[in-house]
């Protein structure tokens, strides 16, 4: 999961915070992708069990 990674090094002492704000837009921009799909995966799945179910209940 990139993003807890993101803010793990966004409250990091080690870094200064410019450099941390750049890389957690990167994290964002590398992460946005994934999490789309990943949504779009759930969604599709419930839409698929959602109209299993109504099949079933019109049958």
């Amino acid at each position: 999961m990139p993003l807890p990674t993101a803010f793990f090094l966004l409250d990091s002492p080690h870094h200064p915070k410019e450099l941390d704000i750049g890389t957690f837009l990167v994290s964002i921009v590398c992460f946005l992708p994934s999490f789309l799909s990943s949504c779009l995966d759930a969604r599709r799945a419930s839409t698929m069990v959602f109209l299993a179910l109504n099949e079933r209940g019109l049958e």
